[in-house]
């Protein structure tokens, strides 16, 4: 594994500024973490957060004081550079939820038109926007990109149904795929996690309150459990696969937030 172990420093305003933090895999390397660019002068900074590794490069949200929150990319040699002004001027496009699907880019932006909807960049030609989901200047606010069974899931608002579970198969057009809470409320799903093939998370009926589901990219999505019964809510939530089974938090009601577990079959 090759470790930057240099300064280098950027000083076009237009041109990003990145810090990362690397650490030494052994006991026998003394050397500390070095900063890669300071972009920004002074202590403000250019605070790059949400990266992901795609086709070899590190790509990222930053920003500098010319084009504000935009998309990054850094090939670990080169300074790193803007991808593109999504949002033209000094206003952000503040890319987010940088997920790798099949062999490109996807996140949430703004370009300042359309509100935060999904966006694609294939490492080459300029990102463009997937879907405008919610009409207009409203925001469909893709979020908890995760990529199940060859296909993009998120939840998204369209402005008639509230937040609910969409999907992407990087061809056809973007869709709901069901709206489990009926009508214009928001079933919210979220923590969203793939385990034993198929696609858990959190979500609200309308009846039972904010429990755990499951879909398998075929048949309805459904609850596993209605763990604290009736219309209160058991919050799973932080769901994580562990030796085999799904682990998460949730309250019955009874014992509180405790840790439970789901091993794809039987009762939680």
């Amino acid at each position: 594994m090759t470790f930057l172990r240099k300064l280098t420093t950027i000083t076009s305003a237009s041109t990003l500024f990145l810090t990362v933090l690397v650490a030494s895999p052994t006991s026998a390397d003394s050397h500390t973490p070095t900063q890669v660019a300071d972009s920004v002068a002074g202590a403000s900074g250019s605070s790059p957060y949400s990266g992901v590794v795609f086709n070899g490069k590190y790509y990222f949200n930053a920003y500098d004081p010319v084009n504000h929150y935009e998309l990054r990319v850094f090939d670990g040699t080169n300074p790193p550079s803007l991808v593109q002004d999504i949002r033209s001027g000094a206003s952000s496009a503040n890319p987010a939820e940088l997920t790798v699907f099949g062999d490109k880019l996807y996140f949430r932006a703004d370009n300042g038109t359309n509100g935060n909807e999904l966006w694609v960049y294939d490492g080459t030609n300029p990102a463009s926007m997937v879907k405008d989901i919610y009409v207009g200047a409203n925001a469909g606010n893709p979020e908890q990109l995760t990529v199940f069974d060859d296909r993009l899931y998120f939840r998204a608002d369209n402005g008639t149904n509230g937040r609910e579970l969409w999907v992407y198969d990087g061809t056809n057009p973007a869709s709901m795929v069901q709206d489990i809470y009926g009508g214009s409320s928001s079933s919210m799903p979220q923590y969203l996690t793939v385990f034993n093939n198929k696609l858990y998370f959190q979500a609200n009926d309308g009846t039972n309150g904010y429990e755990l589901w499951v879909y398998d990219g075929t048949n309805p999505a459904s609850m596993v459990q209605d763990i604290r019964l009736g219309a209160n809510s058991s919050y799973p939530s932080d769901l994580t696969v562990f030796e085999g089974k799904l682990y998460f938090q949730a309250d019955d009601g009874t014992n509180g937030y405790e840790l439970w577990v789901y091993d794809g079959t039987n009762p939680a």
